[in-house]
Parts: structure tokens; C-alpha cells; sequence
């Protein structure tokens, strides 16, 4: 994972589920903080795998997500499509078979599973932006640079 993967949204969590827990008022929410305090666990684990990488030269984009742990057990898939579908549809199906013993944590994790699929397909549509923005970057410079020979009279 990238150094600056779980920022602003990682501490949102944190007051986030608070209230969410508090609207299951009469309901036993231990499970969703116990699942809380894992999720803490893996942002600490994860912040200090890329502080110790730091020291290293940056081998992959500092906001990568890092490799899907399902990507082993689909061959064939790519990392997008793991991403885009496979981890928001096994989060949906958890929380769907948790709905039945634990609805507060059930619910959360059907509700994850909807934010990730955004997420992950927001992050496609500004990806592909950047990649038309170069794109047209390249074009104009091939455009430009052909002006600039002509202009200095060199051959193509």
C-alpha cells in the first residue's frame, strides 16, 4: 500500500461509527466495535509498513490501495476487477449472512460494501480522465514540437 493510502477517511471511521452504532439503540453493537478495533488494527499495521518503506525509494504510487487479498483465489481477474467487484460483493454477502446474528455490523458492512463499489468506480472515472488529459498533453506537444522544427527550419 501506498504511504498516504488511509488518511482523512481512516480517522472518519472513527467518529463515524459511533453514531452509526448509536442509531441501533437496544441493540448489541460489540460485534461492529470489535470489528472497529480490527480495522484499527490494519490502518496501524498498514501506516507502519509504509513508514518503513519510506526509507526505500517509492516503489508504487503513495494513495495504492495494495494488491487484493482475493486476487490469489481468482486467477484470470485483473486487480481492477477484483476491486470493482469481487471485494464489494464478498463484503455484501458477509454482511448480508451477518444481518441474521449481529443487524448493526451486518448492515455496516452492506453498507461498506455500496461505498466501496463507488469508490472504486469514482476512482476509475477520474483515472480515466487523467489518462485523456495526457493523452491530449501528447498530441498538442506533437503538434507543438512539429511548429518548432519548422520554425528553426530542421528536418523531421
Amino acid at each position: 500500500m501506498g504511504e498516504r493510502y488511509a488518511d482523512i477517511q481512516a480517522l472518519a471511521v472513527l467518529v463515524l461509527v459511533p453514531f452509526y452504532a448509536a442509531l441501533w439503540e437496544g441493540r448489541d453493537v460489540r460485534p461492529l466495535f470489535i470489528f472497529l478495533l480490527a480495522y484499527v488494527a490494519m490502518c496501524v499495521r498498514n501506516r507502519a509498513e509504509g513508514l518503513l518503506r519510506r526509507r526505500q525509494m517509492p516503489i508504487c504510487h503513495s494513495r495504492y490501495t495494495g494488491v487484493p487479498r482475493l486476487m490469489g483465489q481468482l486467477p484470470g481477474r485483473t486487480e481492477l476487477e477484483v476491486k470493482r467487484y469481487a471485494e464489494p460483493g464478498l463484503v455484501l454477502l458477509v454482511g448480508g449472512a451477518l444481518c441474521t446474528f449481529t443487524p448493526p455490523l451486518g448492515v455496516y458492512l452492506m453498507l461498506a460494501a455500496g461505498g466501496l463499489f463507488v469508490s472504486v468506480m469514482a476512482s476509475g472515472v477520474v483515472d480515466r480522465q487523467h489518462l485523456l488529459d495526457l493523452n491530449d498533453l501528447m498530441i498538442e506537444n506533437q503538434a507543438r514540437a512539429e511548429q518548432i522544427r519548422a520554425m528553426r527550419g530542421d528536418e523531421p
